[in-house]
């Protein structure tokens, strides 16, 4: 288990917009890209957990549990490290640009009787 605290985001996928709505361009990762995981203050790993991709801590500097937890491919970027820095700065970026969108396009489905209203809801982080 990959436990993170602070502002933490775990890339697993790209940001992106499905064929549906390919009328807005992608959102703009910048230097996150390369980033599997990217915290604020803590990374702490409990477990056999295997990351492929850069791992980034900004401001913060405490990562713990490697080993167990390996990086199969990537980099440790720590505080103060630039690259962890202006990863966050993108990512700052490339969620405001996601967050301040609305769909291109009106997508209707079966919700279990919910009706959904236009544009994009944020949310706490599961693990705050």
């Amino acid at each position: 288990m990959l436990a993170v605290a602070g502002t933490a985001v775990i890339l697993i996928g790209v940001f992106g917009m499905s064929a549906a709505s390919a009328a807005q361009t992608p959102v703009n990762l910048g230097t996150t890209s390369g980033f599997a995981v990217l915290a604020g203050s803590t990374v702490t790993n409990t477990g056999p957990s295997s990351i492929s991709g850069d791992l980034g801590l900004y401001p913060g500097t405490a990562v713990t549990g490697f080993p167990p937890g390996k990086l199969t491919s990537g980099t440790v970027y720590v505080a103060p490290s630039g690259a962890a820095k202006q990863a966050q700065a993108d990512l700052k970026t490339a969620y405001n640009d996601a967050a301040g969108r609305t769909p291109a396009t009106v997508v209707t489905a079966d919700l279990g009787g919910q009706t959904l209203a236009p544009g994009c809801t944020r949310h706490p982080p599961r693990w705050a």
